[in-house]
């Protein structure tokens, strides 16, 4: 028979003053769970994203959805302006017009803002930008300069020594919305030219990637950065060139009852959504946010504490979805933690400045949240003795716990990630004028099939429930691959 078999943790005791205990289990175990989790639960929530015409009523929501945890898409949750709204109505539930759902491009959100701001004034935006579109994912970074081996060792052996992996985060850059805007339509039409370029010339690689195909950017530690590296000549692994930054808004901050509460305030959209809100039981959004890319962007698999209602405003949003039961078999490890910054040192004498990866440390990271907003997903780890990730410094690195592979490179992470194949992923589209709900705990990628517009609300999930006991043990299994 399968069994789980406790142990002690080496950490320091819970707050209730016991110590963590952590689970090891069997592969038979696993391959029970895998199957129930495949045969019961997500063969009926995953297997045909319900569709809903109109709002449910609070019971049906609950019934059918939260208390069972089933995403599902409902629609004409928002009315268009032509609908007639009182200021701070917060019933919009009732006062929608069928197939005439609120749609709203970036052009038509930029106006707004002028038109609610002023054009002088503006609004600001505190926007994440990368190189490629990949931040808050787990990458490869290169720690010090390419070392010259002895001829006995292989490029696989002198890569191992010489690279490591990293959660990344993106840069931020602060901008106003128009400018976001021309950078974001800037950038993908360079990306276009970039990929007829590729099929017409087919250069030669002349980037480090990894094993996911994403590019090795240096640690700002290191003592240069590599020329094929720099902004200016960046290629990827079939020689097009990349020459602008990937902007992205997603300030999952409440942005935009805070950073936008100019627009959030001319009512265009509810305060709340009382069919969810009284299903949900636990009061009021606590985030409103605004989001704002296209397919290059993408958000790499993670889960949130909250009930999420996620509506496209214009576009499509892409999510892929694994339910909470998967948390053992999507690989979720601890790393050392780090920041993207455009190194733009020299650049205009011409010299290599260019990307480098800024690792986080222990000290800043305490002085950051004393008076930061940021609500990232990553799970803080505590450091340990000998968590060090620069050579010139007796500083501790940051650690974090995220998922390492890209559920979307399945079959061929199959190899390196043996439990992907257990999990239970579903691609979900969501269009214009439509609203995912998307339940607590749920894990998702997300990424855009154009230019996309959204806004999402979080409400707080509740802690005091069997599916967080049940799914905090879940995640404390250690797994031991074969």
């Amino acid at each position: 028979m399968s069994k789980v078999d406790a142990t002690t943790d080496d950490g320091p005791p819970n707050e209730h003053g016991a110590r963590r205990y952590h689970g090891y289990c069997s592969q038979e175990t696993l391959n029970n769970l895998s199957d129930d989790v495949g045969s019961l639960w997500a063969h009926s929530a995953l297997r045909d994203i319900p569709i809903l015409d109109r709002p449910p009523s609070p019971l049906t929501f609950l019934r059918d959805y939260v208390s069972v945890s089933r995403p599902c898409i409902i629609r004409n949750c928002i009315p268009s302006p032509s609908v007639s709204l009182a200021a701070g109505d917060e019933d919009y539930d009732n006062k929608h017009l069928d197939d005439n759902p609120l749609i709203l491009s970036l052009d038509e959100l930029v106006d707004i803002c002028e038109e609610s701001a002023g054009q002088d004034d503006g609004i600001v935006l505190t926007c994440d930008v990368t190189p490629d579109g990949h931040g808050d994912c787990i990458r490869t970074v290169r720690n010090a300069a390419t070392i010259t081996g002895s001829s006995s060792r292989t490029e696989e052996e002198e890569q191992q020594e010489t690279t490591r992996r990293f959660f990344v985060k993106p840069e931020e850059k602060t901008m106003s919305i128009q400018q976001f805007r021309s950078e974001l339509r800037q950038g993908r039409d360079e990306w276009y030219r970039n990929r007829r370029s590729r099929r017409n010339a087919g250069a030669i690689t002349r980037m480090q990637r990894d094993e996911d195909g994403l590019a090795v950017y240096p640690l700002s530690d290191c003592t240069s950065v590599s020329p094929e590296n720099k902004n200016g000549n960046d290629t990827d692994n079939d020689g097009e060139c990349i020459d602008h930054p990937v902007v992205y808004y997603s300030r999952q901050n409440d942005c935009l009852r805070t950073e936008l509460k100019a627009l959030f305030d001319l009512n265009l959209f509810p305060q709340t959504f009382s069919f969810a809100e009284e299903a949900f039981a636990t009061g009021p959004p606590d985030a409103v946010n605004l989001w704002i890319g296209d397919e290059r962007a993408v958000s790499s698999m993670h889960k949130d504490h909250y009930e999420n209602l996620f509506y496209v405003l214009s576009g499509e949003k892409v999510f892929t979805l694994c339910p909470p039961a998967d948390v053992s078999f999507l690989h979720e490890g601890e790393f050392e933690s780090g920041t993207f910054r455009l190194d733009r040192k020299d650049e205009a004498s011409g010299g290599n400045g260019g990307w480098v990866v800024d690792p986080d440390y222990e000290e800043e990271h305490a002085k950051e949240e004393q008076g930061s907003t940021y609500t990232g997903n990553a799970v803080h780890v505590p450091a340990r003795v000998g968590d060090n990730v620069t050579t010139s410094s007796s500083r501790i690195g940051r650690r974090v716990r995220w998922i390492e592979p890209d559920i979307e490179q399945l079959p061929g992470a199959a190899d390196r990630y043996p439990r992907l194949n257990m999990a239970h992923p579903i691609r979900v589209r969501v269009s214009q004028g439509e609203m995912l709900y998307l339940p607590a705990l749920w894990y998702h990628r997300v990424t855009q099939s154009c230019e996309t517009v959204g806004l999402n609300y979080w409400y707080d999930m509740r802690f005091n429930s069997p599916s967080w006991c049940y799914f905090n043990f879940l995640q404390h299994i250690q797994i031991q691959d074969t």
